[in-house]
């Protein structure tokens, strides 16, 4: 039963940055077929798109608390009223959603699994020390030294797993970033940020234009 634990110690957070990779592309290819502002009615297929996936819909649900409808040319487009990065970005994605505490000690356990293994070596090698009643001397020991070297191999191995699984975590890490960077612009464009003054100002601007037609 303690294989599959360990195994897993590695496997789960592996598996959670490649599903949230994959989910970022997703996302990222959808709004490419995009082009801002976008109007209103549009929002409706943003939202059932959305609505399938894990992780991100609960950045776009917040995101979408801060868009405001305003009126132009007798269209109604979508604004945002704070930047998309607010919303999704490194930190949230990866904090929220990955084992980071696992991530950061997968290093320091090959490390100590590789020690682990040279004490044992070591310890198996001093066992096989005996005192030569003889000579007055201890026996087998030079045997022990010219196996020394074949002793710190575990160790070699463990320190190059654990610097192979830093290369590999920045690397995927980075991914994420990347792709966390290029949903963020592809919002930002597709949903221009407009400050509050001036969207109020338009809504204010709508109502006085319905005022006016009801008058008439």
């Amino acid at each position: 039963a303690a294989a599959p634990g360990f195994r897993g110690l590695f496997h789960e957070p592996h598996r959670d940055v490649e599903f949230q990779v994959l989910e970022l592309l997703e996302v990222d290819a959808f709004l490419n077929g995009y082009v801002g502002p976008i109007e209103g009615p549009t929002l409706e297929v943003f939202n059932q798109k959305f609505a399938t996936l894990k992780i991100f819909k609960e950045c776009w649900a917040e995101f979408e608390e801060t868009l405001v409808p305003v009126e132009e040319h007798g269209k109604s487009f979508l604004y945002n009223t704070q930047r998309a990065s607010v919303f999704i970005n490194n930190e949230l994605l990866i904090d929220k959603n990955v084992a980071v505490g696992v991530y950061q000690s997968v290093p320091s356990i090959l490390t100590g699994l590789g020690l682990v293994g040279t004490f044992l070596a070591i310890i198996m090698g001093l066992s096989s020390l005996h005192p030569d009643t003889v000579t007055g001397q201890v026996g087998g020991i030079e045997g022990f030294i010219g196996s020394l070297g074949g002793k710190f191999i575990s160790s070699l191995v463990g320190l190059s797993a654990s610097v192979l699984f830093l290369v590999f975590e920045k690397i995927r890490f980075g991914e994420v970033e990347r792709l966390s960077l290029s949903v963020q612009n592809r919002l930002d464009r597709l949903f221009p940020q407009q400050v509050v003054e001036k969207i109020l100002f338009s809504i204010q601007k709508g109502i006085e234009e319905q005022a006016n037609a009801l008058r008439i």
